[in-house]
Formats: C-alpha cells, sequence, structure tokens
C-alpha cells in the first residue's frame, strides 16, 4: 500500500440491481472503500456534514438548519473542490446527499412559509406535525400497485399481499417497479 492510504474493510449489501454498468457498480464502490487515501480535510467536511446538518434533520431541528442554510452553498463548494480520483464515487455520493437534504431543507421552507401566509407569524392556532403513517412494505406497494382498497370500500387482497411478500422475501431491495412487472402479466388489468 502506498503512503497516505489506510487499508479498512466493510461488509456491503451489494445485490442484484446494481448496474455493473455505471460508475456505481459493485466493484467501483469495493474498491473506493478498500484502498481509499486519508484525507483529513474530507473527514471534518463529512463530520461537520454529519453533525452540523444531517444529525439535526434526523432529530427535527429544522430551525438550526434554517439558520445555517447558506453553508450548503460553502459544502458544495469544498465538495467540488476535491480532485482525489480515489474518492470519486464518494465524493459524488456526498454531493447528491448534499442536494436531497438541501431540498429538504427548502420544502421545509416552503412549508413553513405557507402556515405562516395562511394563519399569521403569531397565530393562536395550535399546529401538530405529524409524520406519515407507513404501512408494513407489502401493504405500501399494495397501495402504490393497486391504489388504497379503502377508497373503493374493499380490503386488502391477502393472495395478493402474499405474492407481494414473497417478491420482498426472495428479492430484497427490490423496488416497485420489479414487483409491478411481475404482478402485470396475472393482475395488470387492477392497477391504478
Amino acid at each position: 500500500m502506498g503512503k497516505g492510504y489506510r487499508r479498512r474493510s466493510s461488509n456491503l449489501y451489494l445485490n442484484k440491481y446494481t448496474h455493473s454498468n455505471s460508475q456505481w457498480s459493485n466493484k467501483n464502490i469495493i474498491n473506493n472503500i478498500i484502498d481509499m487515501p486519508v484525507n483529513e480535510e474530507f473527514i471534518n467536511l463529512k463530520n461537520y456534514i454529519i453533525s452540523k446538518f444531517m444529525d439535526r434533520m434526523i432529530n427535527k431541528q429544522f430551525g438550526n438548519v434554517k439558520e445555517n442554510f447558506f453553508n450548503f452553498e460553502y459544502i458544495e463548494q469544498k465538495l467540488n473542490e476535491f480532485n482525489i480520483p480515489q474518492l470519486s464515487i464518494e465524493i459524488e455520493l456526498l454531493k447528491k446527499i448534499v442536494m436531497v437534504m438541501k431540498t429538504a431543507v427548502e420544502t421545509r421552507f416552503t412549508i413553513d412559509n405557507a402556515n405562516i401566509k395562511m394563519y399569521g407569524e403569531k397565530s393562536n392556532l395550535f399546529l401538530i406535525e405529524t409524520s406519515k403513517i407507513v404501512l408494513k412494505a407489502k401493504y405500501e406497494i399494495y397501495t402504490l400497485i393497486f391504489g388504497d382498497p379503502k377508497i373503493k370500500n374493499s380490503d386488502f387482497e391477502p393472495s395478493i399481499l402474499n405474492i407481494i411478500q414473497k417478491h420482498l422475501d426472495n428479492s430484497p431491495g427490490c423496488t416497485v417497479n420489479h414487483i409491478r412487472s411481475k404482478l402485470k402479466n396475472e393482475y395488470g388489468s387492477l392497477f391504478v
């Protein structure tokens, strides 16, 4: 191993849905992790992103993130300045994570501003924000493919739920489109 490198290993869940012709192929990801250069500036930037933005967003501390929103420009600039070929995939991944965070924060700002316009900044109205209720995977997929059965005054079809569950068990990490394609021949006429 060359100077400035450290050897790390990691267990990765890599499945058949990773396309080998993309820059995100299994080989590139594994090579990128095994012989990764140590770059303190990059590590510090990653830790900064995690502690100042990711952790706070996870803990729904949006006020703090909102106050420091201007730092996204700094983060994007720093990521664009890194020219480390061995870290190129990780840098690109981090850029995409930052874009997702930035979009989420901008969406949050939009919702907050809409609430202020609708109810006023010092409204006596008590708004309760809740997270989306997420059903078990097979029910979420059923609803996406066939629609909400409650709207049609019916129930989930147990035989279809069983088929969806079998696909989830046999193909971990598969997408809704994968399951939709497997159900199309037999149940395509019921799709929404």
